[in-house]
């Protein structure tokens, strides 16, 4: 069963206090990232009891909703509901997958898997890193920092 993007989408926005409370947003690799106009109109609790929604945190002017990985999937539908000035650029997935292409890396290769560890790609970017191994099964000793 898939998931209803647009739906959450919806919730969220309500929850952060509508489209006119929020200066912009933009994505890392699990979370929104919002800058809101006035962060006490967000209903934080309502929010981490939202099916779809893993937690909420306010960290250095942002005002962070956790997705997990399909967090693209919402900033897709953030776009097509317009209105909302969305920050490009930013997005971790994004920088993820550009990094992978620039190293060629795939699972016959774990020498170049391993030049991306050590040269300073992202700890928190796991979910590439088990792209790039093949599986989650394959090449484990990778992820250990």
């Amino acid at each position: 069963m898939s998931k209803n993007y647009r739906k959450l989408t919806d919730q969220i926005i309500s929850l952060v206090g509508g489209k006119e409370n929020i200066k912009s947003v933009t994505n890392c690799a699990t979370r929104l990232r919002f800058y809101l106009a006035d962060e006490e109109k967000a209903k934080t609790e309502e929010l981490k009891k939202t099916d779809g929604i893993a937690g909420v945190v306010k960290n250095g002017g942002q005002y962070q909703v956790i997705i997990g990985p399909d967090v693209d999937l919402v900033m897709e539908e953030i776009r097509k509901i317009g209105g909302i000035k969305v920050e490009d650029g930013a997005g971790a997935i994004r920088e993820e997958k550009e990094k992978m292409d620039q190293v060629g890396c795939d699972s016959r290769d774990r020498g170049r898997c391993d030049r991306l560890v050590h040269d300073g790609f992202p700890k928190d970017a796991g979910r590439g890193l088990y792209q790039c191994a093949g599986d989650a099964g394959q090449h484990r000793d990778l992820l250990q920092f």
